[in-house]
């Protein structure tokens, strides 16, 4: 991807996860549901279970956002590299986090996925990337940076939304449903434009550029960088619990979750 692409892509989700800040917690589901907390939570237990016992108690969540895997992984003893490419996004991250930012055991970082993984000298026992994939100029470029950060024996956990997976029209319908729902109860009609946005839609990189994530290339970019994969799952989110019920009744759940780890 050429460069001024590839910057246009970044800076537009700056500006859109820039506006959205405000409403983000109450927009997400996986957020406050319990479901899809224990996800998370269950995910994450079972890759520390298989750390070596020598293993960093050192993280990365790339694309933080406000907060939702730091809050996971700060439970389960990591030290957390937060990394997000909207200021007010690691505003409302800091503010939650207080203390351990303070102490420096969150430290958060103002920057692109690609850039902060070419340029720290780190290597993690546990990455995760939650629904960050399809904002990415080229997730296939991510990924192998990804790869590179990780300590043998650690663990990649990918949660991954795609915006163009097919659906039917009822499907669309109940989708829309939920996001008017979502957006009656929390977003001020005078804020409306956010979800239509052109920096929303050249930002979802699924849709709009083509770079699309697929299962099917997650499991081929893994077994190329001798990942081997430890968990996966579909699912449903959706704001409203039947609209998500009956999503996966009409033709399955869209949104997957990956656990893929490195041999030592």
């Amino acid at each position: 991807m050429e460069a001024a692409k590839h910057d246009e892509i970044i800076a537009a989700s700056a500006v859109h996860h820039n506006r959205l800040a405000v409403f983000y917690d109450r927009l997400h589901p996986e957020l406050w549901n319990k479901e899809e907390l224990s996800r998370i939570e269950r995910l994450v237990a079972n890759s520390v279970k298989s750390l070596p016992a020598t293993a960093p108690a050192r993280s990365l969540d790339l694309g933080a956002g406000t907060g939702f895997a730091t809050e996971a992984l700060l439970e389960w003893g990591f030290a957390v590299d937060a990394v997000d490419v909207s200021v007010f996004m690691l505003k409302r991250l800091k503010k939650k986090f207080a203390r351990e930012v303070a102490s420096g055991r969150v430290r958060v970082h103002l920057d692109d996925a690609d850039t902060f993984l070419r340029t720290v000298d780190l290597k993690y026992s546990l990455i995760i990337a939650s629904v960050v994939m399809n904002h990415l100029p080229d997730p296939r470029a991510t990924f192998d940076l990804m790869t590179r950060r990780l300590i043998a024996g650690g663990s990649i956990i990918i949660f991954h939304e795609p915006s163009s997976a097919a659906s039917s029209h009822l499907k669309r319908i109940l989708q829309l449903i939920d996001r008017f729902l979502a957006r009656l109860f929390i977003v001020p009609w005078n804020q409306m434009e956010i979800f239509q946005s052109s920096s929303l839609k050249f930002c979802d990189n699924d849709s709009k550029h083509g770079a699309i994530f697929s299962e099917a290339e997650v499991r081929e970019a893994a077994r190329e960088s001798g990942l081997t994969i430890h968990g996966f799952e579909r699912y449903s989110t959706a704001f409203s619990a039947p609209v998500r019920r009956a999503l996966e009744w009409l033709s399955g759940p869209t949104t997957w979750s990956m656990v893929l780890r490195k041999p030592r």
